[in-house]
């Protein structure tokens, strides 16, 4: 049987039109069922529920946006379960990391009738003893987080939505917030070693070189079983800032000299102050923690509906 879970609040309501599109398409037949998220949470029940009365899963179908596929991954507990993701939501980013077909019916026929399928190699970050997830795409630290969080509350969002414009929602939300923005300190030890930053404008952690709605933020990072990818931002000036995401988008700003790139199998960031709070975004997930330990792990997701 076939499964489909959907966030119809995804991307300003595109995945309630997508969900609208693929029901009825001709592969998904009488054993196919639907699940629509009704409020922040419920994925983790429908996920608790279907893993208990549904074992004879052949493919779980995702529709929505990265913070979809965050949830469903974070309460899947069966990693060999196939998963096909239907991009509905505003960046897509995670669309992009797996290669995805873009066309939503060649992504459940493909899904349905081929063996194609990808490996996908998550991480996980722990904020403390009792609170671990998984992420998708990338954790950061500073003003890429306070960014995300602002570019989710901008006004503009659903018409640029509408518009298809949705990789200048970040642009706007990131020139409002530069005129306030002050750099932070950080602590990063990476496997094992030591290091200090005085002013960070972002330390970004990416299992893939896409974030933002398609800015290729770490070109260097490439989905493995290994390592991921880490890229320091520090002690630019905000004037150059602007000349710096002016080419984020083809990923040449990796040549300015504030910028530093690192691999990594474990890595802890901490604020340089005990009683600091650093902001962060998980998967476009807005949050603040003190510390952070980001490790790879090592049993992959199978993803279908990628191209070849």
């Amino acid at each position: 049987m076939y499964v489909v879970i959907v966030n119809p609040v995804a991307g300003n309501g595109k995945g309630k039109k997508l969900y609208e599109r693929i029901r009825h398409s001709p592969f998904f037949k009488d054993n196919t069922v639907f699940y629509i998220a009704e409020y922040k949470g419920h994925i983790h029940k429908i996920m608790t529920k279907l893993e208990h009365t549904h074992r004879n899963i052949q493919v779980l179908f995702v529709v929505g946006g990265d913070g979809t596929m965050h949830e469903v991954i974070n309460a899947l507990s069966n990693k060999q379960l196939r998963v096909a993701y239907i991009p509905g939501g505003s960046g897509n980013d995670f669309a992009r990391g797996i290669n995805s077909l873009k066309d939503p019916d060649s992504i459940i026929k493909q899904a349905i009738t081929e063996q194609k399928e990808a490996t996908y190699w998550l991480c996980t970050f722990e904020t403390g003893p009792s609170h671990q997830e998984s992420f998708i795409n990338c954790i950061g630290f500073g003003f890429d987080a306070i960014v995300g969080h602002s570019a989710s509350k901008l006004s503009l969002r659903n018409m640029l939505s509408k518009l298809r414009l949705n990789s200048l929602v970040y642009i706007f939300a990131l020139l409002r917030e530069l005129f306030f923005y002050q750099p932070l300190q950080m602590t990063m030890t990476i496997d094992g070693e030591k290091q200090t930053f005085d002013q960070v404008l972002f330390l970004t952690i990416n299992n893939q070189p896409y974030m933002g709605g398609g800015m290729k933020v770490n070109p260097q990072a490439h989905n493995n079983d290994t390592d991921f990818s880490i890229i320091v931002i520090d002690s630019i000036s905000k004037w150059k800032v602007f000349l710096l995401f002016g080419t984020v988008f083809f990923g040449k700003h990796t040549r300015f000299k504030e910028v530093h790139i690192f691999q990594a199998q474990e890595v802890t960031i901490s604020a340089t102050s005990a009683s600091y709070q650093l902001p962060f975004q998980v998967d476009g997930e807005y949050g603040e923690t003190n510390t952070a330990t980001i490790r790879k792990l090592r049993e992959p997701i199978y993803v279908k509906g990628i191209k070849a």
